[in-house]
């Protein structure tokens, strides 16, 4: 609150005493003591009712007459109305993808534990961190062009959150610091993460109806794949198998006339398209290589 007086009297004033209502007691105590005639009082609640009065002390500058001269002002009341936003938090995101060189994975590991992201974020101290009264997460996965708020700190000192998730981690954080009046921090900062696909193909299979490796599949498990566009060819060329499910799930017979085809070695290429931040995207370099068919009887 901004305080302010003036003081109507025949005399100098060179000393002015402000006094504080006690809302628990109701009585006046002192609070500080200026040569102005103004003062500010922060750290306030929102909403709450402060009561002040002002004692002056001044002087004819005579040697004959007494001194200090006292004269109390009247007793008044407000409260404080905030309307300034608090400072922004400078969020930091993580997660397992950043420990992965995807390049050289033989595996595409991948546990429920990993769907997550780690936030963090911190404020300056002092004013700053005093006028948070608590904190809104927002994130905007990349199906979806709109930030939605999914959770709520209440404590302005806890500066952590996990977000578990089921099937992407991909997509964009918001931290906004709220204040005890409603005011939320502006223009907050934005952070984006990503997923790290992984996607591996066997170079042989066995469809021999033994109920083992019948069935020509990636690795299990890949990670973050939306679709492929897979398809296999004979030693002249001829498209014999073609699908976009990630599971490949090709038996060994080819598609144009249900026949089952004969042992050998067999081309396929593949385009992945991938969960990214960004959303689908299709892999810059598409896989291919050999098939071994192996049906052994």
């Amino acid at each position: 609150l901004d305080l302010s007086w003036e003081a109507n009297v025949p005399w100098d004033n060179f000393q002015y005493g402000i006094f504080k209502r006690d809302n628990s007691t109701g009585n006046y105590q002192p609070l500080d003591t200026v040569s102005t005639s103004s003062y500010v009082d922060s750290g306030l609640t929102n909403g709450v009712e402060y009561c002040y009065f002002v004692e002056s002390f001044g002087t004819y500058s005579s040697p004959t007459l007494p001194e200090p001269l006292l004269n109390l002002s009247q007793k008044n009341c407000a409260k404080p109305l905030d309307t300034i936003p608090p400072c922004n938090p400078e969020l930091t995101v993580s997660n397992f993808c950043e420990n992965i060189q995807q390049k050289s994975e033989t595996s595409c590991d991948l546990s429920s534990e990993d769907l997550r992201n780690n936030l963090s974020w911190s404020v300056e101290d002092g004013t700053c961190l005093d006028d948070i009264y608590k904190y809104e997460i927002y994130f905007n996965p990349p199906s979806d062009s709109s930030p939605n708020l999914i959770e709520t700190v209440n404590d302005p000192y806890d500066t952590t959150y996990t977000h578990y998730l089921e099937e992407s981690i991909a997509g964009c954080y918001k931290v906004v610091a709220v204040d005890s009046f409603d005011n939320r921090s502006r223009n907050p900062q934005e952070k984006c993460i990503d997923n790290c696909p992984c996607y591996l193909l066997p170079n042989s299979f066995t469809p021999n109806d033994d109920g083992a490796n019948d069935l020509y599949r990636p690795f299990k498990p890949y990670r973050f794949i939306a679709k492929v566009d897979f398809k296999v060819f004979n030693q002249w060329g001829n498209l014999i198998y073609q699908t976009n499910d990630p599971d490949l799930n090709w038996d060994g017979t080819n598609m144009n006339n249900g026949k089952k085809v004969s042992e050998g070695t067999y081309y396929y290429t593949c385009e992945v398209y991938e969960q990214r931040v960004d959303g689908v995207q299709k892999r810059e370099e598409p896989l291919s290589g050999y098939i071994e068919l192996i049906r052994g009887k």
